[in-house]
């Protein structure tokens, strides 16, 4: 695919998941243990990608990881209806 077809597919990838909007869920989860391990995720993926990429895949990655994170403690994604 060439470059200029794969950052078109990319930013209307980008712009569709941009109209998706959602929230972590978690039963009986409060605000403040939700921070605290949002930063915790935040956190440990920044780390885990900081000495090995850059740009883009970096933030695709950390966005994996913070993903993954989230789910293993217990939060799920849950897609908000549009209104």
């Amino acid at each position: 695919m060439g470059g200029i077809m794969k950052r078109s597919l990319i930013a209307v990838l980008l712009v569709s998941a941009g109209c998706a909007t959602g929230a972590w869920y978690r039963p009986n989860g409060t605000e403040a243990g939700f921070r605290q391990d949002n930063l915790e995720c935040d956190y440990e993926a920044r780390k885990a990608t900081a000495a090995t990429i850059s740009g883009f895949q970096a933030g695709w990655e950390q966005a994996t990881l913070r993903r993954m994170c989230m789910q293993t403690r217990g939060y799920e994604w849950r897609v908000k209806p549009a209104e």
